[in-house]
């Protein structure tokens, strides 16, 4: 499958961000998280907002 010809900005933004989220994720890993504004749900908007970009730029097909 050749990306650069089904993906549009949003799906190559929106990959960009989880791959710098993972790698953010991976360095942050075990120190404690004092920012209180932090929660759940804020994460699943953005799993959900990612999900939405990708799925129909064809990342899942």
């Amino acid at each position: 499958m050749d990306f650069t010809e089904s993906w549009q900005w949003p799906q190559w933004v929106a990959a960009v961000w989880l791959i710098l989220k993972l790698c953010l994720g991976a360095v942050m890993h075990g120190k404690p998280r004092n920012e209180p504004n932090i929660s759940f749900p804020i994460s699943l908007v953005q799993c959900a907002l990612i999900l939405f970009l990708l799925i129909p730029g064809g990342f899942f097909a």
